[in-house]
């Protein structure tokens, strides 16, 4: 047996052929996505065995320079960066294809919406009336009024703020979720809270709460360009540390904290403050060095939390909505609304609802003639939230969602039955659907 490995070895690495079958196997890959053929296992079959040559090439070389086999040797190494750029220009060009030319998307383009079905349109602007967040134009103002003549170490005060410890924990768990300001939601298991801000007229919840005063004030420009987040994590000390070695780690207490900066469209900070088994992380890109954002948002925060613990009515109610935008409770039957964001296929979904109990909300999408569901997936995983619950059914509290409908395309609309479903956090208990509504839209074109 080793003598016929040995003399199939031998006969493989003295030719000078394998380069030719690397570049054959990446030319019927080219074929098989070029006329769209659906042979997904024979390509990852050819996509293996390619990787497979392009190694057995070098170690042919390696072996033919060993033997004095000098031709040969040389042959196989000047075509393995030949055959090597060949196929990087082939899989970057299958790339950019893919990207430009994704599959034509018809869903949804012949559909005729039943005479007797009730669809709603999607807004483009106001939802339910202008809401206000004198709080958050203070944090953002304070950072566009600044001077670049500041060339001082950045530094804060340390504060200390109630950790999500004991009885504290249900206490500002349920006040974030009640209140309009803040967005409690699970990813990859974690619990974790991000600021709202508002944005024309609408508090609106941001692609990883990422927000900007370009478009917090969007009609006022030319502005200083400024982005900032502010992420709480309940029950996690470690909190976003994959961001960046220059973050800022530090516990609560009293002293100054030296904040590292890094030079990312202007002067950028990530500080990450912890208390207990909680952790407060605070974004501030501006053009300026100090971190005034930084300052102000934590103070806020401990002022938001502390008011929080010693009020009556939280003790009483479990929830205060003095504490809150007054957008956060408001008495009437559930609704929901469907805003576009700047694509047609990407909208923000508004509601008042209220689950009666603790649990959390998310989206469900479907086509409303054969009920398709619509990215099932990643509208369950964006549009999951905690929020508020009282005894009182016609208390409501708000919830605000950003997802994207992969289905259909820019040039043509259909019905689409959006339904909010809300899961108790006691496994026990059944899912229930809250509320429903069925609105024509777009798919988001790529």
């Amino acid at each position: 047996m080793l003598k016929i490995i040995k003399r199939y070895f031998s006969s493989y690495s003295k030719s000078i052929w394998i380069p030719f079958v690397t570049m054959v196997c990446v030319g019927i890959l080219l074929i098989i996505q070029s006329t769209n053929m659906n042979y997904e296992p024979l390509s990852l079959g050819l996509l293996l065995f390619y990787l497979l040559t392009l190694i057995g090439i070098l170690v042919v070389a390696i072996y033919q320079f060993i033997n004095k086999l000098w031709l040969k040797g040389v042959v196989n190494l000047l075509l393995f960066p030949l055959s090597s750029g060949v196929a990087l220009i082939v899989f970057g060009l299958l790339i950019w294809s893919a990207l430009l030319h994704d599959e034509n998307d018809t869903f949804g383009k012949d559909i005729i919406i039943p005479s007797d079905m009730k669809v709603s349109e999607v807004t483009k602007g106001l939802t339910w009336g202008l809401q206000d967040d004198t709080e958050g134009n203070e944090l953002i103002s304070v950072c566009e009024t600044q001077s670049l003549d500041d060339e001082n170490t950045p530094q804060i005060e340390n504060i200390t703020y109630p950790s999500f410890t004991g009885k504290n924990r249900d206490i500002l768990l349920r006040h974030l979720a009640s209140s309009a300001k803040w967005r409690l939601w699970e990813e990859h298991g974690n619990l974790l809270a991000t600021r709202r801000f508002v944005v024309n007229g609408n508090w609106q919840t941001a692609l990883n709460g990422f927000f900007s005063s370009i478009s917090i004030h969007p009609r006022f420009s030319p502005r200083p360009w400024v982005q900032t987040r502010i992420l709480i994590a309940p029950d996690s000390s470690v909190s976003h540390r994959f961001l960046d070695k220059k973050t800022t780690y530090e516990r609560v207490g009293t002293g100054i904290i030296k904040i590292n900066l890094k030079q990312e469209q202007g002067q950028t900070s990530y500080l990450v403050l912890e208390s207990g088994q909680s952790t407060i992380e605070i974004m501030e890109q501006t053009p300026y060095r100090k971190r005034s954002f930084t300052q102000l948002a934590l103070q806020l925060i401990k002022n938001e939390f502390e008011s929080v613990l010693k009020s009556e009515a939280v003790r009483s109610k479990g929830f205060d909505p003095s504490l809150m935008p007054v957008f956060s409770v408001k008495m009437e039957e559930p609704a929901m609304q469907i805003r576009q964001d700047i694509q047609p296929g990407i909208y923000f979904v508004d509601a008042f609802v209220n689950p009666g109990s603790k649990g959390c909300i998310y989206l469900k999408v479907f086509e409303a003639t054969k009920n398709t569901p619509l990215s099932a997936d990643s509208i369950k995983h964006d549009s999951n939230e905690y929020i508020g619950w009282s005894d009182n059914p016609r208390e409501l509290f708000f919830y605000n969602t950003l997802i994207t409908v992969y289905e259909g395309g820019w040039d043509w609309t259909y019905p689409a039955r959006f339904e909010l479903w809300f899961k108790p956090e006691d496994p026990a208990i059944p899912e229930i659907k809250l509320t429903e509504k069925i609105f024509r839209i777009y798919g988001w074109d790529r």
